[in-house]
Parts: C-alpha cells; sequence; structure tokens
C-alpha cells in the first residue's frame, strides 16, 4: 500500500477508536447516574509528550543616545512697577467668653459681744460693680469695760468711720478717702491697792484723728507715656490734754521708659519727690518743722539681673536745716525663673517721730514728750526668695541697721502714779535675721511660719527698751467646703526690758518675761449672706505686760453674726 493510503488507514483506525471511547465514556456516566458502577476504563494511545531543547539568545541589547542640541536663549529683564492699594479694615476686639459673674452684695453688717462686757460692731457698704467710679463707707467699734486684778480701769474704746470714692477716667484714676477715728484708752499701769481713790475719769486719754488723702495718677497702657502719681494728703490730730497736730503732706512719682542699649530692658528714669510739713502745739510749746526728699532713680535689666540705683537728698528743716545724702541700691538676680531670686541693696533714711507716731506705738505716753528726728545712716539687706513648688513659697532677709536718735520709751516720774511714758532717743545698730514660708493649697488650706530675732547694740541705755529679741509667729487657715472656716495663730514674744524707777528714783530694770498668746476663730457659713463666727483669744492665759505695770487681759473671746444684703 502505499504510504498516503496508509497514513489514512492509521487515521480512520484512531478515529474510530476515539468515537468508540467517547460513546462508551457517555454510557458510562448515563448508567453512573442511574445506579453505582465500580468500573475502570482503560485509554491506549500512541501519543508520546517531549520537550525540546531550550536556545539561549546571544545578543545583548544596546541603548543608542540621541543626540542634544541645546538652545541658546537670552532673557531681558525689564522691571516695571505695579501700583497696589491695601486697605486695612477694621476687625472687632477678640471677646473672652467665661463664667457670668459671682453676686456681689453690697452691704455688710458684723456683730458680736464678749465677756468683760466687749460690744463690737462693723458696717461696710459699697456702690457695687461699676466702670466709671466706686463708693464705699464704713464704720468700726469695739470696746471693752472689763476690769483687771490690782491695776486701774483699762477700758477701751476704738471707732473708726471712713468713707472712700474712685473716679475712673480714660488715662486716670482718682482716689479720695476720708476718715474719723476716735480712741479711747486709760492709763491704768498703777497699783489700786497703794492708790485706792483714782477715778476713771482721771486716767482717761481721748485721741481724735480726721484725715483726708488724695491720689491721682495714670493708667497708661503707651509705655513711651510719662507715668505719675500724685498723692496730697492731711490730718488733724488732737487729745483731752490740748495737744493739736496738724500735718499736711505731698508726694509726686514720675517715671517713664528709655531705650539705650538694645541689650536691655525695662529701662527707665524716675523721680520722687515727697514733702512733709509738720506742726505741734501744747501746753508746754509749739513746734514746727518739715522735712522734704527728692530721689531721681534709673533702673533697668539685663539677662536675670534687675538693678535700680540712685540718690537720696533730704532737708530737714526746723529751727536749723540740714542737707542729707543717702545711696539708695537695689538689685535683683533671677537666679532660677519662678524658684529662686537673690536680692539685696543699701538704703538711708530720715523718718519723722510725730505725736501721731509715737502715740500710735504706745498710747500711754505722755502728750508732752519731746520730739526728735530718726535717721538712719546706712540700711543693708540681702536675702533669698523663691517658690519650692506651686504651693510653698518662702523668704528670708538679713539686714544691718545704724540709727540715729531711735525712740524707746521709759517710765515718766514726773507723774505721782508713774503710769506714762516718756520718749528717750539713743544710738542704737541692730542686726536683724528675719524669714517666713508660706503655705497654699488653692483656697482651701493657708499656712504662714515666720520669725526673726535681733540684735541690738545701743549707745548709752542698758538696753533697748522693750524692743524684743526673739518674735515669731504661726497662721493657719482650712476651709472646709467654703461651709466652715477655721483660723489658728500663735504668737510668741521674746522677752523685752523696761526702765523702772522706784520711789527714790533709782533705777531699776524690769524683766518683761516671754509669753505665747494662742488665738483660735471659727465661722459658720449658714448661707452665702449669714453666718456665725467665735474668736478665742490668749487660750493659754498668759498674763502678758507689753509695756511696764500695763498687763493684758487673760483668755478672752468674742462671738457674732454677719449678714450681707
Amino acid at each position: 500500500m502505499k504510504l498516503t493510503q496508509m497514513r489514512e488507514v492509521t487515521m480512520n483506525k484512531k478515529t474510530i477508536i476515539s468515537i468508540a471511547c467517547v460513546t462508551f465514556l457517555l454510557i458510562g456516566l448515563n448508567l453512573s447516574a442511574q445506579d453505582t458502577i465500580n468500573d475502570v476504563i482503560y485509554n491506549f494511545s500512541d501519543y508520546k509528550p517531549e520537550i525540546k531543547d531550550a536556545f539561549k539568545v546571544s545578543e545583548r541589547p544596546t541603548v543608542i543616545k540621541p543626540t542634544e542640541k541645546k538652545p541658546d536663549i537670552q532673557y531681558v529683564n525689564q522691571p516695571k512697577r505695579i501700583d497696589t492699594k491695601f486697605e486695612v479694615e477694621p476687625i472687632s476686639a477678640a471677646k473672652m467668653s467665661g463664667e457670668p459673674l459671682t453676686k456681689l452684695y453690697k452691704s455688710l453688717i458684723k456683730i458680736g459681744y464678749g465677756p468683760y462686757q466687749t460690744p463690737m460692731a462693723e458696717v461696710y457698704f459699697n456702690n457695687g460693680r461699676s466702670k466709671k467710679h466706686s463708693l464705699g463707707f464704713s464704720y468700726r467699734h469695739l470696746s471693752s469695760n472689763g476690769k483687771i486684778e490690782n491695776v486701774g480701769f483699762p477700758g477701751y474704746s476704738m471707732n473708726l468711720l471712713n468713707g472712700n470714692a474712685e473716679k475712673y477716667f480714660k488715662n486716670h484714676t482718682f482716689k479720695s478717702n476720708i476718715s474719723w477715728n476716735r480712741n479711747v484708752v486709760h492709763y491704768y499701769g498703777f497699783d489700786t491697792r497703794k492708790f485706792t481713790d483714782i477715778k476713771n475719769d482721771e486716767i482717761k486719754q481721748r485721741f481724735s484723728l480726721s484725715e483726708i488723702k488724695n491720689t491721682y495718677y495714670s493708667t497708661y497702657t503707651n509705655h513711651d507715656k510719662l507715668n505719675h502719681k500724685i498723692n496730697l494728703n492731711y490730718y488733724n490730730l488732737f487729745d483731752m490734754f490740748k495737744t493739736f497736730e496738724n500735718n499736711v503732706s505731698f508726694a509726686a512719682d514720675l517715671d517713664k521708659e528709655i531705650n539705650l542699649d538694645a541689650d536691655m530692658q525695662d529701662e527707665k528714669i524716675g523721680l520722687l519727690i515727697e514733702a512733709d510739713y509738720n506742726n505741734l502745739s501744747n501746753t508746754k510749746d509749739t513746734l514746727s518743722d518739715g522735712i522734704i526728699k527728692i530721689i531721681p532713680t534709673v533702673s533697668f535689666k539685663a539677662n536675670d539681673i534687675t538693678i535700680k540705683g540712685g540718690v537720696k537728698a533730704i532737708v530737714e528743716a526746723d529751727t536749723t536745716s540740714y542737707l542729707r545724702f543717702f545711696p539708695c541700691i537695689d538689685v535683683n538676680l533671677q537666679i532660677a525663673e519662678n524658684i529662686l531670686m537673690v536680692y539685696g541693696g543699701i538704703d538711708g533714711n530720715v523718718q519723722k517721730n510725730s505725736f501721731r507716731s509715737l502715740s500710735t506705738e504706745n498710747p500711754f505716753i505722755n502728750p508732752l514728750v519731746e520730739y526728735a528726728n530718726t535717721r538712719e545712716k546706712l540700711y543693708a539687706y540681702f536675702g533669698l526668695k523663691g517658690n519650692i513648688n506651686s504651693k510653698i513659697s518662702f523668704n528670708a532677709n538679713l539686714s544691718s541697721h545704724n540709727m540715729i536718735n531711735m525712740a524707746m520709751y521709759t517710765a515718766d516720774t514726773s507723774e505721782l502714779l508713774h503710769n506714762r511714758f516718756n520718749v528717750i532717743y539713743d544710738d542704737v545698730k541692730y542686726l536683724k535675721a528675719s524669714g517666713e514660708i508660706a503655705y497654699q493649697k488653692n483656697e482651701k488650706i493657708k499656712i504662714l511660719i515666720g520669725g526673726e530675732y535681733n540684735n541690738y547694740q545701743t549707745s548709752k541705755e542698758a538696753y533697748a527698751w522693750y524692743k524684743p529679741t526673739i518674735a515669731g509667729k504661726i497662721a493657719a487657715e482650712y476651709n472646709i467646703q467654703d461651709k466652715i472656716i477655721t483660723k489658728a495663730e500663735l504668737y510668741y514674744l521674746g522677752q523685752t526690758y523696761g526702765k523702772n524707777y522706784d520711789t527714790t528714783l533709782n533705777t531699776s530694770y524690769r524683766i518683761n518675761k516671754a509669753a505665747f498668746d494662742f488665738n483660735i476663730g471659727i465661722e459658720y457659713r449658714y448661707s452665702k449672706i449669714l453666718s456665725a463666727f467665735v474668736n478665742f483669744n490668749n487660750i493659754v492665759a498668759v498674763r502678758h505686760y507689753p509695756w511696764l505695770n500695763y498687763p493684758k487681759q487673760k483668755f478672752n473671746l468674742i462671738g457674732g453674726i454677719t449678714y450681707s444684703f
């Protein structure tokens, strides 16, 4: 047979076999759909798969870089001004949204009473919030008719009537204060076992003080302006023994910021001018004198150090006049911001000893005392202050004083009872160390601890009379849910020395022992307008003598209520 015919016969056979296989397969699938049959089907074929050999392409691709031709471009700048108009549109000031203002009560009344026939009353009135003005009025009274064993009648009375007004302008504020103070004391420092027929009116003393204070000051927000503050004050004081004192004082405080050095901040020049005129009249004499102070200053801040320096020129005008100069320098060095600051400086001054100042310190003085100004030749100080944390702050100070004509008190031997005091003057040097530490946690807890030590060196007198060497205090306040407020105060006053005389006028020294004074106050706030209080004074009941033969009352208390409307 020919090759062609053989291929056709072979192809026919394969075709027939393939058809037969497909037919049997379909029949098997049909049967399996009807019933499960375990058959094995074999398929025979002459096909043999083969994998052809791979051939590697040995040619490597090459990249043909096109040729580049950079054009030669020349730029010509032709500047041309374009005028534009920029108009600033005003915007409204930003407003801070916050909590609504708390309600203020315009008036408050406080009344109380305690042993030793001790009534007290306080009245306050204010016009409330205002952007234009402020008006206020107050009256305070405290008196006692109690007795102390073996001494004269110690009754006293204190009355203060006060009115104040403020007027607010665009860049200035005017303040005026008018007050009337009437205090009554008794010279009770004598032994009633020796003097039995002394009547209360015979040892009575009354001080009547009328005063007016006026202040006009600037409130500029622009630092280029000349800041200024002007004070003009007057007072009249008289007592039951025909002692009259009139005083007029004036002060002008000016300062302005300057810019001399770019490396400095808060550069200021200032000028303080003070004038004080005093006229005193009593049954013995009439005295007039004045003090004028001119103090130019310069201050600046460089990095962490702030310096303020100047010179005090003080004129004392009396029967004779004196011109004195004192340096005044104050330096503050910030070691760590809001944590530790070192400060120090030197200063000097002249202080007027008037009937008002002396009788305020010791109300049992003889109105016919001698008067002299106290001059502090040199006052040098050094201290540390800062914050241990957000709740605890501290301040420690060491100072040196050199006083000429320092005022002190001794018993007046010209009186039969020796129950009044004269004023003597001595040159005194003393070193003072003081410090305090304060703790405050919001408005809930407040604690203050402070104390001082003084080392006096007198020139003529044996001691610095009635000047304690050591004094200290601890004050605490605890607020319980703004309902119950408790206060506690503990005072310590070291021993003092008083100059005493016996019946033959021989000098002796009286030691006033150190004493504690412990006070507690409790206030219960029933509501925002009504509360009750009670104050316990001198709980340890120690008999303390602030002045020779003048003991203070022992334990006493006073309680009352307050009402706001």
